[in-house]
């Protein structure tokens, strides 16, 4: 959901950049002008002005754009005729060529999509993390010991601490994604007002745009996590493909392990890691918890088991995932909470 939601952002960033590296460039001729509503007090009493144009491409038709404009009553102080760049297979994705070179708004977009990545990258304890966490521990044994109690080792959660979790985790699940979905129309609008400098009918369609959009998104990426099933590995294979255009020096191969399970009368194309591609076996026996994004087996057979929280492998005695810190359920009550 994340990385749909980044590449959506990007996308609107580069649209301008992409025309000008590799677009074509003709010539416009101003076709109208009107001001959209009054004088506008935030911007010492200017009118936003539309603005409509018409240019004619490689193919010899004529295709037209619009844009906008913040300026006085005279008129909104644009040339009548100027430079603008289209894409030659669909020159109807065009732009003034002053209006696509990065600015402002681009610099504060990226800035975002920057902040939103290191926010939900996955994080590896540091070393002075680790001594913290020591140090923690350290303190915390001192304690019990003053009290008289005995040291007790960190272990996997009880089946009633497992119960709880689960049901804790979902709900905070919930809120955390429904919060995220709420939390970014501010800040699409914020981006585009620092775009268009406005707010205007046509600002809030393309806001309603994208809060329909990345509702969608939003609730199809909610079904796949709150589903629960059961199944059995039928495959397991490596998945190739060819990125990228020209030269074969050009050519990227994409490798990706994927499992085929069979679950629920269909079988399911899991994509998943290499650590992961290798603790499961054909003819596993496994599940997912309603909730949660990966599987685990119905019978630990090793020594190792899987978070069901971030994918990582974990020994088979570990009270917590050393990568996304969630702690370690009871096996066993995994399964009885599928049902």
């Amino acid at each position: 959901m994340i990385y749909l939601i980044v590449a959506l952002l990007v996308t609107y960033g580069l649209y301008g950049p992409m025309l000008l590296l590799f677009g074509e460039s003709s010539v416009y001729q101003l076709t109208s002008t009107r001001t959209t509503g009054g004088a506008r007090p935030e911007y010492q009493y200017r009118y936003l002005w539309a603005v409509g144009y018409d240019f004619t491409a490689r193919d010899g038709r004529q295709y037209s754009g619009n844009t906008s404009a913040i300026a006085y009553d005279a008129g909104p102080g644009m040339a009548s005729t100027g430079r603008v760049v289209y894409l030659p297979a669909f020159p109807h994705m065009n732009m003034i060529a002053k209006e696509a070179t990065p600015g402002v708004g681009h610099a504060a977009l990226f800035a975002f999509v920057a902040l939103l990545m290191w926010l939900t990258a996955p994080r590896k304890p540091t070393l002075k993390g680790a001594r913290a966490d020591q140090h923690s521990r350290a303190h915390d044994r001192l304690k019990r010991k003053e009290k008289a109690q005995p040291h007790q080792e960190a272990m996997p959660l009880s089946p009633d601490q497992t119960i709880a979790w689960i049901h804790t985790y979902r709900r905070h699940a919930r809120l955390y994604a429904w919060g995220f979905f709420v939390a970014m129309i501010p800040v699409v609008l914020g981006i585009i007002w620092l775009d268009v400098r406005t707010i205007d009918a046509e600002v809030l369609y393309s806001l309603a745009f994208f809060v329909v959009v990345f509702f969608a998104l939003a609730i199809w990426s909610r079904r796949s996590t709150t589903r629960s099933w059961r199944g059995v590995v039928h495959d397991k294979y490596i998945k190739t493909r060819r990125v990228g255009r020209g030269t074969l020096l050009l050519h990227k191969v994409e490798q990706r392990p994927m499992l085929d399970v069979e679950a629920n009368g269909r079988t399911l194309a899991l994509g998943v890691s290499a650590p992961l591609f290798d603790y499961f076996s054909v003819g596993d026996p496994i599940f997912k918890l309603a909730g949660f994004d990966w599987p685990e087996k119905f019978e630990l057979n090793g020594e190792s088991r899987v978070c069901i929280v971030c994918g990582n492998i974990l020994d088979i005695g570990a009270a917590v995932c050393p990568r996304c810190r969630a702690p370690v359920p009871d096996h066993a009550t995994l399964v009885r909470e599928l049902g």
